[in-house]
């Protein structure tokens, strides 16, 4: 009787041990397909398909809900969700970072016809951006929205849960000249919006690293960016983060 006892309190014990570890993930960000897309579908993002590749095995849950950019940064922050997908190192200072899931390459769409030259000194002169609230473009890009944010007949800014999709549709109804963002993303929406044949995307800046971030204020941050180093390593090794990608079109970033 003894024996049985302590065996069931040490299974209790373990149960709840792996509870405390256990948990769900609760992640945010705005609409930005392919990395992260509409929540409960069959194609959620690639990089919310990654998460729980890799981390469902230690029995944890994702929990993935589109919500505005800068409001998702502010929450994960503090603490009161887990972590954002699809974020440059740049936009989360001393976020626990996951190992690279995917490269920013900087691109502006613009209507056909109406290329921009990048090699001037002044390539936007003239021209009407239409970027995203909270959206850390980097370079050239956010130097040109940093000296006319004031002027919204140069700067047009949007927020909310769709936010390219809507500067797409402006783009393309002639209310702004060039809408910027990550090129695969550009390809993507404008696919899915049934505009190939209005715009052409030019390149803008040398590619760079994209991430999970995890919250700066949770211990939980610590392993779950370990679990993907991990996960993601051994993915591309046996093919299955191939798998993942080709379902959106895309192949392996390295």
């Amino acid at each position: 009787m003894k024996t049985g006892l302590k065996l069931v309190t040490f299974l209790c014990g373990l149960s709840m041990a792996a509870a405390a570890v256990a948990e769900s993930v609760s992640i945010r960000a705005d609409t930005w397909c392919p990395y992260n897309c509409e929540p409960g579908s069959d194609k959620p993002g690639y990089m919310i398909e990654l998460l729980e590749a890799a981390l469902e095995p230690h029995g944890h849950s994702i929990d993935y809900q589109n919500m505005n950019w800068v409001r998702s940064i502010a929450m994960a922050k503090t603490g009161q969700i887990t972590g954002v997908v699809g974020a440059s190192e740049e936009e989360v200072p001393g976020f626990r970072l996951s190992p690279e899931l995917g490269v920013w390459d900087l691109a502006i769409a613009v209507r056909k016809g109406e290329a921009v030259d990048m090699t001037s000194d002044t390539p936007f002169r003239g021209r009407t951006i239409g970027a995203i609230r909270g959206y850390e473009y980097g370079g050239i890009i956010t130097a040109y929205i940093e000296e006319h944010t004031a002027d919204n007949t140069i700067v047009q800014l949007v927020g909310g849960e769709t936010p390219l999709e809507s500067n797409l549709r402006k783009l393309a109804s002639g209310r702004v000249d060039m809408v910027p963002d990550d090129a695969a993303v550009l390809r993507y929406t404008i696919a899915s919006l049934g505009l190939q044949d209005a715009f052409e995307l030019i390149s803008v800046d040398e590619p760079s690293s994209l991430y999970a971030a995890f919250s700066p204020e949770l211990e939980i941050s610590v392993s779950l960016a370990a679990q993907l180093e991990t996960a993601v390593s051994e993915m591309r090794a046996d093919g299955r983060l191939a798998s993942i990608l080709a379902k959106y079109g895309l192949e392996d970033w390295k």
